[in-house]
């Protein structure tokens, strides 16, 4: 059923989510409230309180299910989960012939023999933006010959200090007082250097270049209340910039609300009928 909008006779697309928690909760809020064509059909977490937590949440109760049972019932398959939970699920996925939707984007890297399965199977596996911004003008630009795509990243001393990139750099920005580049690598390495990044990190790979030839900068700014990240793409078209900014909480970057609204704006392109970009 890759890329349909309703399920076999017209049916409403049964959705199933896997995980309860802060991202798969809102992607539930957000059927629960707007349908539009999709319904939802299963939840799935390891926490059977965070599933009841959720259901009570909802007008309209969906089924608490098995991961197996969660695939064998439903069309799409939203994955709220974790990094080490992605693979299992992606291919549970794919094998039933079903389209997912990842918000763990990292959870795919080095298991591209998912996507190729994908295409045997004639199923879909897609990527939520997480908390990154410009993503429609870098699909855009990659229509023709990308040049360069580079993601920087500018937040506190503290956040980069608990990072790799930040105790290998053995810089100290706070001293300093002014914006002191930390890390400055491809894709590839960024995943390993600051790898509470690796969600938007992936994503944006994925969307450009790839992991080697798309470039990731960390820069640590004493002055900086919030987390940044800046596009910049340039292709023999154009060039594409964008930026997000988001608050740090205790939960990193995966706790910030853009996490759970570009998976519901990434469910949404599925489901309805009009669909700009």
């Amino acid at each position: 059923m890759a890329g349909n909008v309703f399920a076999a006779g017209g049916a409403p697309l049964r959705v199933g989510v896997v995980g309860c928690g802060v991202v798969g909760g809102a992607v539930c809020r957000a059927l629960d409230a707007n349908p539009a064509g999709a319904e939802l059909h299963a939840l799935n977490d390891l926490d059977a309180g965070k599933v009841d937590a959720v259901m009570w949440e909802l007008k309209h109760r969906p089924q608490s299910m098995t991961l197996p049972g969660v695939i064998a019932t439903c069309d799409l398959i939203v994955e709220a989960t974790n990094l080490q939970a992605v693979p299992q699920i992606v291919r549970l996925a794919v094998e039933g012939g079903k389209d997912i939707l990842l918000t763990n984007a990292a959870g795919l890297v080095g298991r591209e023999d998912f996507v190729r399965m994908a295409v045997e199977r004639g199923t879909a596996i897609r990527l939520s933006c997480d908390i990154l911004v410009g993503l429609d003008g870098l699909r855009a630009a990659a229509g023709g010959e990308i040049e360069s795509a580079t993601l920087t990243v500018t937040a506190a001393p503290s956040f980069f200090a608990a990072q790799p990139a930040g105790q290998a750099s053995g810089a100290d920005p706070a001293s300093q007082g002014e914006p002191t580049q930390v890390f400055r690598g491809t894709g590839a390495d960024a995943l390993q250097a600051m790898p509470e990044l690796a969600n938007p990190i992936a994503v944006l790979c994925y969307a450009g270049r790839g992991f080697g030839e798309t470039t990731v900068i960390g820069v640590a700014d004493p002055a900086a209340r919030d987390l940044a990240c800046r596009i910049e793409v340039t292709a023999a078209e154009g060039s594409v910039s964008g930026e997000s900014r988001i608050p740090l909480t205790a939960e990193g970057p995966r706790g910030s609300a853009l996490v759970a609204l570009s998976a519901v704006a990434a469910l949404r392109r599925v489901v309805e009928s009009l669909v700009v970009g």
